[in-house]
């Protein structure tokens, strides 16, 4: 019989992220993963999570001279 806790965590929640449960991390990486996809912006989410939050940076343009 499982308890209410385990109950919980499998059943998952629209508002809140599934639990890590660190005797299976596997499990909880995919339904994390599914979690997120399943939001607004699921893929960029995601890329978050990959590369890291986005960082603002100066982009500089090389002007050539005219001829």
């Amino acid at each position: 019989m499982s308890s209410m806790q385990e109950d919980i965590q499998c059943a998952g929640s629209d508002t809140r992220p599934p639990m890590l449960d660190r005797t299976d991390f596997e499990s909880w990486q995919q339904r994390i993963r599914l979690y997120c996809l399943g939001k607004d912006n699921g893929e960029n989410i995601m890329k978050s999570i990959k590369e890291g939050p986005f960082q603002m940076g100066t982009v500089s343009d090389v002007i050539t001279g005219g001829t």
